[in-house]
């Protein structure tokens, strides 16, 4: 995975200034582009654990309304 580029599918752009970033442990694990964020009220982000005990968001959903 590559941690400075958009983890959602079929999308490859470069993490900007505006993007959703996540971190584990203080290490990045993932992050969503503007574009990909769009105007979405809310989304739901499913994290995986992998062999080294390092979360990764495996799952990400648009919402249309909050939760």
């Amino acid at each position: 995975m590559n941690l400075h580029n958009c983890v959602m599918e079929d999308c490859n752009k470069e993490l900007g200034p505006d993007a959703l970033t996540f971190e584990h442990n203080g290490e990045p694990a993932g992050g969503i582009c503007s574009i990909c964020l769009d105007d979405a009220p809310a989304i739901r982000v499913v994290f995986s654990k992998n062999n080294e005990k390092v979360y990764t968001p495996i799952e990400i959903t648009h919402i249309d309304k909050k939760l």
